[in-house]
C-alpha cells in the first residue's frame, strides 16, 4: 500500500468536497 495511493485517495476526497469550495480552493487542490 504505497503512499502515493493514499495521497490520491485524499485528493479525490478533497475534490468531492470542492463543489462547496471557491475557485482559489479548487486551484489549491489541483496544485496537489
Amino acid at each position: 500500500y504505497s503512499a502515493s495511493i493514499a495521497v490520491t485517495i485524499t485528493v479525490m476526497t478533497a475534490v468531492q468536497r470542492a463543489d462547496r469550495c471557491d475557485d482559489r480552493c479548487n486551484e489549491s487542490i489541483r496544485a496537489l
